[in-house]
């Protein structure tokens, strides 16, 4: 599946970032014939249909200047949701206190546990049993929080 090149991401965090709006994650999905562009965004006020509206009409000139994919797709901009994929440096210091899953590099497993601090190099995470995990971020491939249902 082809990525978002960095350069492309940058200047949609920049468009995004003077609407007061974040950029959480930039997807390609789907097969040739029917891929999907999703855009997650986030805001401190939450994220609504106008402003999904909003973005999508300034995204999607950007993309039809400097197409990050070939041929027909569908762009979508929507809120991240309770479980939010953590991407950058950014995201993990705003979830600290949260529990969040980490994949890390191939034939390392998963991680999962409370994210207790963040520093330029690495996440600790606190695990259920009390172990704390140091995982730098060079070995990190995927991370997201979990939401924590408390059932009552």
């Amino acid at each position: 599946m082809p990525e978002i090149s960095q350069d492309l991401w940058d200047r949609a965090e920049s468009i995004l970032d003077a609407m007061g709006v974040e950029l959480v994650d930039i997807e390609i999905i789907g097969s040739r014939k029917n891929r999907l562009l999703r855009v997650t965004i986030d805001h401190p006020d939450g994220v609504n249909l106008n402003l999904c509206g909003e973005a999508s009409a300034i995204l999607g000139s950007l993309f039809e200047e400097d197409e990050p994919i070939r041929g027909h797709y569908v762009l979508e901009v929507s809120s991240p949701g309770v479980e939010r994929p953590l991407r950058s440096k950014r995201h993990w210091e705003r979830s600290i206190g949260e529990q969040a899953k980490v994949k890390l590099a191939e034939g390392e497993g998963v991680v999962h546990g409370r994210i207790d601090s963040v520093d330029g190099e690495s996440i600790v995470l606190v695990k259920e049993d009390g172990e704390r995990v140091e995982v730098p971020f060079a070995k990190v491939v995927s991370g997201r929080t979990i939401f924590e249902w408390d059932g009552n």
